[in-house]
């Protein structure tokens, strides 16, 4: 029988750590700890946030709460990572050819979304 595609996710127990936990495309979202009201009305917020946003996993801060500052747009990604990959792909003081693999791959990406 196929799998239902509308089925939201559950609000669960997770037992190493007392919380309770929804699981979205894989990634855990703690809520905070289990069965008090606050939690089932942040599962509700976090539930009611994935189907506004089509179904895509929700970001969220260490509070649970989406702020502007937990947000970057695709230049400011592209742009931390140029500066980590400058420094990491090195060989023997000098940058490494895959600078301008990185650069090829961050050109569309970009073009398109920056």
């Amino acid at each position: 029988m196929p799998k239902r595609k509308n089925k939201l996710p559950s609000y669960r127990f997770h037992k190493g750590s007392g919380q309770a936990v929804v699981t979205f495309s894989g990634k855990d979202i703690y809520l905070g700890v289990h069965g008090t009201e606050e939690r089932r009305a942040e599962y509700k917020r976090v539930i009611a946030e994935w189907l506004q946003s089509n179904q895509i996993t929700p970001a969220t801060s260490r509070t649970g709460k989406v702020t502007e500052s937990d947000c970057i747009d695709i230049n400011e990604l592209l742009v931390a990572y140029w500066q980590f990959a400058e420094q990491y792909y090195v060989i023997d003081g000098q940058p490494s050819r895959e600078l301008v693999n990185i650069r090829h791959a961050a050109k569309p990406l970009a073009e398109m979304y920056g």
